[in-house]
């Protein structure tokens, strides 16, 4: 019985029963979560991009054919975008 009452006080502090669940409108993105956004979106292309062929891939890998210009590119490309989405995740905290 002294546990049907706690439990029936905790349903009534959390609001249960009490009609429909109301939640609030999210405003529009902010310009820092849209930049964030914009970077998540740079780093998958750039991931979909490496995973279908367009860097070379070894079982063992060596380094010569990855310090290419592209390569150099693609991995400066991933670096700026993780470290501008850090930042603004920071940022939107």
């Amino acid at each position: 019985l002294e546990r049907g009452i706690d439990i029936s006080e905790a349903m009534v502090a959390r609001g249960y029963g009490i009609g429909p669940i109301v939640r609030l409108p999210e405003g529009p993105h902010t310009r820092a979560e849209r930049a964030l956004l914009l970077c998540g979106a740079i780093a998958a292309g750039v991931a979909v991009v490496t995973l279908a062929g367009a860097a070379a891939y070894d079982v063992y890998p060596i380094a010569d054919p990855i310090l290419t210009p592209a390569g150099l590119a693609l991995a400066g490309l991933v670096l700026a975008a993780g470290t501008t989405g850090a930042l603004l995740a920071r940022r939107v905290r």
